[in-house]
């Protein structure tokens, strides 16, 4: 058997309310997917907790709930494809949609052929994202605790303190190459997809103000270290009580 015959299909989570527009998107999507048919946003929230979605079809108008605010707690805990699905065209609601996070918005009634070119796009999109920038996990170190999904940095000693995504990142990156340098280069391209540019100060700032949170916290002042003209390093210290 071919590694193509035997691969994985990508699993595609549906949140539709209508019965006729369940089995059309069934139909549609059977072949080249493993489709699961979700009954409702948590339903669908939980089964991200446990088991494995590679994209999700919400519609917007749902009985009780809002397509838009379920893709908006998705993207709070993953960075899975969301394409939104109503009959719905107004310029707002599309801008809505994108805005939260969403990866494409199809119109009711669409074309079978365009509906699946947008399902493989988004997924394939998603695939090149995952890659440059994998899934944040849960970060323990010396008895500190950085929850990306919280965007918490907690200490064992109950401290607790809000940070950005990009805290976290910058976090990750300099803990998992502790003590080693990370080059300005290095960390620009993981966290904007691009080289250091000497005149742009954003990367300085987020080092500034993670490195003010982890002192509010009981880390040392000097937790991050500033390598002149080449970059930074974390060292692993504990906080204090």
């Amino acid at each position: 058997m071919s590694d193509t015959t035997s691969a994985r299909k990508p699993r595609v989570a549906i949140l539709e309310d209508e019965a006729a527009m369940c089995a059309l998107l069934r139909r549609i999507l059977d072949l080249d997917y493993e489709v699961v048919m979700m009954a409702s946003g948590s339903e669908l929230m939980e089964a991200l907790k446990h088991e494995h979605i590679d994209l999700a079809l919400l519609d917007i108008l749902l009985p009780g709930e809002n397509g838009i605010e379920i893709a908006k707690s998705i993207r709070a805990r993953s960075r899975i494809p969301i394409v939104l699905l109503s009959g719905l065209s107004a310029s707002e609601t599309v801008v809505a949609g994108l805005n939260i996070g969403a990866n494409d918005y199809i119109t009711k009634p669409f074309d079978p052929e365009i509906l699946k070119a947008r399902i493989a796009n988004a997924l394939r999109m998603g695939n090149i994202k995952q890659k440059q920038s994998p899934e944040p996990r849960v970060i323990q170190v010396n008895g500190c605790t950085i929850d990306p999904w919280k965007r918490a940095i907690e200490t064992a000693a109950g401290k607790s303190i809000r940070v950005t995504e990009m805290e976290v990142q910058l976090f990750s990156i300099l803990c998992n190459n502790s003590p080693n340098i990370v080059t300005r280069d290095e960390l620009s391209k993981s966290l904007i997809g691009k080289k250091w540019q000497p005149e742009v100060r954003a990367l300085d700032v987020h080092i500034s103000h993670l490195r003010t949170k982890l002192q509010k916290v009981g880390f040392p002042k000097h937790q991050i270290i500033c390598h002149r003209g080449v970059g930074y390093s974390m060292q692993l210290t504990a906080p204090t009580k």
